[in-house]
């Protein structure tokens, strides 16, 4: 069964309505609904789902499908809700090869800790580089550049940063390496989040460098992560109570038509009576 493409659309611009809407239906209406979506549209509604609520979703699925859905996730989130899984269900889907290999390796940092909440494949500028290479070589991740951008070298040994300022002023013919400046911090992987996310830096940057101890750049903390995650309760206890009369109409269509799906599809399932 399909979902009905109002409802689709319905998903599509309220995503986050829909899963404060889910999360008061039984776990059974929730996943017989799910069902009939698309990945991308399941994963649409996840994100916005409570932590509880998401992982135990997440626990309910059979193992390949548990795969494709936290893979179009974001993959600091998803490794946030594997961790968090029922531990039946979080072991079968860790036991997957299909597992993003990035996501295994979050989990092997400690909870609250940097380098569960780093990003574990940043995008990188090598200092061998010129201008002009590293401006055509960032064309490619725009939607993944960080302020300052991370400079590399060989081994990937963390060599510096540079600011996006000073990289759009430059000369084309400029070397990186000359470009670039020592980061004012860095952050070790053990560290505990807590603690990382209440230095004064963060005030001039997005983003910091976290070093291994052999020196390599193991990943880079984003700001926004931070801020997501440690204030994750509040903001979700705020978005759940602040639901307009509008929306709330919006929410009447929309669990309307899922009670006739869902009414329908029980139907289907339950065995005739003699």
């Amino acid at each position: 069964m399909v979902a009905d493409p109002i409802v689709q659309r319905f998903i599509e611009k309220h995503a986050d309505n829909a899963a404060r809407l889910l999360e008061s239906a039984e776990p059974d209406e929730t996943r017989a609904f799910m069902a009939t979506l698309s990945t991308d549209q399941a994963a649409s509604i996840v994100r916005h789902l409570g932590r509880h609520s998401a992982c135990h979703y997440l626990a309910t699925l059979e193992t390949e499908q548990a795969v494709e859905l936290i893979k179009a996730l974001p993959i600091q989130y998803a490794a946030a809700l594997v961790r968090d899984m029922p531990a039946p269900g979080k072991k079968a889907l860790l036991a997957s090869e299909s597992v993003p290999y990035r996501i295994k390796t979050i989990l092997r940092h400690p909870k609250g800790s940097v380098g569960a909440e780093m990003d574990s494949n940043p995008v990188t500028l090598n200092e061998g580089m010129t201008v002009k290479q590293a401006r055509s070589f960032l064309k490619k991740y725009q939607d993944h550049i960080s302020n300052p951008l991370f400079v590399t070298g060989s081994e990937q040994k963390f060599v510096g940063v540079i600011p996006m300022k000073d990289l759009l002023l430059a000369n084309n013919a400029a070397d990186i390496a000359r470009l670039c400046k020592p980061s004012i911090h860095r952050l070790s992987a053990r560290e505990a989040l807590a603690s990382a996310g209440s230095y004064p830096v963060w005030q001039e940057v997005s983003a910091l460098p976290v070093v291994d101890r052999a020196g390599r750049l193991a990943g880079v903390l984003h700001r926004d992560r931070v801020r997501e995650t440690l204030n994750a309760a509040p903001a979700h206890s705020a978005l759940a109570g602040d639901i307009t009369d509008g929306v709330f109409s919006l929410g009447e269509l929309f669990w309307t038509t899922c009670a006739d799906m869902l009414s329908g599809y029980n139907s289907s399932t339950q065995p005739e009576r003699p």
